[in-house]
């Protein structure tokens, strides 16, 4: 009978409009030097775009929605129980330069300080933790150790066995998602031995509102060509916006200017989806790079955005391989799976929910992978398909990563 060890690594993400004023002030933690962990946030942008365009590749006519601060998130723990070529083949895929994974957790630890505690407004926190069955799985000392100390994980031993503990991890997911994410766990099963789990809460308002009287019904023309009557947010107003290469960028900050969103789609309006690929990390740069304070009738629809994804593919077409292959993937710094000789990813799965208002916007993100041993102006409206992409600014980390071309 083959054994099987599954470890559920999990990364939830929650983007919010609220008009609450109780934000996180900076804490003890002396101020985060930006240029230390912009390499980091670099890293997540072109993984990010990467990944995003994979997914598009493989979803064709679909409104795709990942978070590629949560996939990263979870990689780089998991990358602290990976050695040999496992680890290089996250190192490259992620665009970790080759980084002692020390290092990495110490930027990891610095970037969420300096997101979390140092960008202002928005209100953006994150919990992790790391819940398995002793009688399962025993935990190396230095992993737990790392996971305690740079990613502040909650470690907590539980019975696999016991039908109420799939409720006690979903609860806890609930709990730190404020509801937004009731259930990540949906069966633990007798070859299943521990679940890391990144939970990410995000919330802001817009700098500035976009008024609700301008909100009216126009028509979105979706993939497949035809039209529908949707409401859109308008305002007559200036945004910074740029064009380059066959692209035109809106960009709009969210309250205390550390984060904002961008609005990105073809100079022609188009059903397919070709054009994405070219929104790389050098081109993205140059649309920043670009972008001047204009006034526009600029205009989106309120979106809704639910998807959910199986990212095994995606990421092994980045070059993620061993990872996923029973007899070559290499987890021995994380520990010793007490029911099988060899540990290795099978399976890792996205989902994300996204609210786009005159407000703001509130969404989720969950990933989870899981391990297993062998076994006027200017009228500027985004009414055909288009890409957004929510970002913190100083470090170009991606919180969200969009494709919008249906209702």
């Amino acid at each position: 009978m083959t054994n099987k060890f599954l470890l559920g690594l999990s990364a939830i993400l929650i983007a919010g409009a609220c008009a609450k004023e109780n934000y996180p002030s900076n804490g003890s933690n002396p101020p985060v030097n930006v240029q230390n962990v912009q390499a980091l946030g670099a890293a997540n942008a072109s993984f990010g775009l990467d990944l995003f365009q994979e997914v598009v590749n493989r979803h064709p006519q679909e409104n795709i929605l990942i978070s590629p601060w949560s996939v990263q998130t979870a990689f780089l723990m998991a990358l602290n129980g990976a050695n040999g070529n496992t680890a290089q083949q996250i190192q490259q895929s992620f665009y970790l330069g080759g980084q002692h994974p020390d290092t990495l957790n110490f930027l990891q630890k610095q970037l969420r300080i300096l997101m979390e505690q140092q960008s202002g407004h928005p209100v953006l926190k994150s919990a992790n933790a790391f819940f398995y069955d002793a009688n399962r799985l025993q935990v190396l000392p230095a992993f737990s150790n790392t996971l305690t100390n740079h990613y502040a994980a909650h470690l907590a031993v539980e019975n696999f066995s016991d039908p109420n503990t799939k409720s006690t991890i979903n609860n806890w997911v609930k709990q730190q998602t404020n509801g937004k994410i009731e259930e990540i766990i949906q069966t633990i099963n007798p070859e299943d031995l521990a679940f890391l789990i990144n939970a990410i809460y995000f919330q802001s308002d817009w700098e500035r509102g976009f008024p609700s009287e301008f909100v009216r019904n126009h028509n979105f023309t979706e993939f497949d060509g035809s039209s529908s009557s949707v409401p859109f947010v308008f305002d007559d107003n200036t945004f910074q916006y740029s064009t380059a290469n066959g692209l035109k960028m809106v960009e709009v900050p969210f309250k205390g200017l550390a984060f904002s969103m961008q609005f990105i789609m073809p100079d022609q309006p188009t059903t397919q989806t070709q054009w994405v690929q070219q929104i790389t990390p050098t081109q993205l740069q140059q649309l920043q790079n670009q972008a001047s304070e204009q006034r526009l009738f600029f205009g989106f629809p309120k979106l809704q955005l639910k998807f959910n994804v199986g990212l095994i593919p995606d990421l092994y077409n980045l070059g993620v391989a061993d990872a996923f292959e029973p007899g070559a993937a290499n987890f021995s710094n994380l520990g010793t799976p007490l029911i099988g000789p060899n540990i290795y990813i099978s399976s890792v799965e996205h989902s994300a929910v996204l609210k786009v208002d005159e407000k703001g916007a509130e969404g989720a993100a969950v990933t989870s992978l899981g391990f297993s041993t062998t076994s006027m102006p200017p009228s500027v409206v985004f009414d055909h398909p288009f890409v957004i992409i929510i970002k913190h600014n100083a470090t170009q980390t991606q919180l969200f990563t969009g494709l919008v071309g249906t209702f």
